[in-house]
């Protein structure tokens, strides 16, 4: 079943917003099999991660869905995010290394961290104007995988 839903007139960033966090589709199913969604076994999806464990308030674990639609992908055996109720101390693990991306939400840094985030020779920044302007920052320090990963990653995030 797929969901369904008519609108009065077109919206070019309908879709868009569908996919945004706060207008996630949950399945019924797993609200009536679960209550409060609260467990990680009640996180239903297709993607290329499982929840394998959320720490309340300290961190979310994902492995590998190895059941995902693309063969091969994705490359990363797992993923954790890690929950700062704090941006300044985010922005420290971010800085010295302990966090792979940028600690604010779309992988960013905050206005007034910017400036400290540029002279890192370590991050690769990406300045990207899509409905709002923002910029991801990703460590870019593996001679493994060579000096273009923030590039690759910026146009796996644009879909390009």
């Amino acid at each position: 079943m797929f969901p369904q839903h008519g609108l009065k007139e077109p919206n070019a960033w309908f879709v868009d917003l569908l996919a945004q966090t706060s207008t996630w589709i949950v399945a019924k199913e797993a609200v009536e099999k679960f209550g409060d969604l609260k467990k990680a076994e009640a996180v239903v999806g297709t993607g290329p991660w499982m929840l394998e464990r959320y720490d309340a308030g300290a961190k979310l674990v994902y492995v590998r869905n190895p059941h995902y639609f693309v063969p091969g992908l994705p490359y990363a055996d797992g993923v954790e995010v890690v929950i700062s109720p704090d941006p300044a101390s985010a922005f420290a693990d971010f800085i010295t290394g302990k966090l792979d991306v940028g600690p604010e939400y779309g992988a960013v840094v905050r206005r007034i961290d910017l400036d400290v985030a540029k002279q890192a020779y370590y991050l690769f920044n990406a300045s990207v104007s899509a409905v709002g302007a923002w910029q991801p920052y990703v460590k870019n320090f593996s001679p493994n995988i060579g000096h273009d990963i923030g590039g690759r990653l910026t146009a796996a995030w644009l879909d390009r």
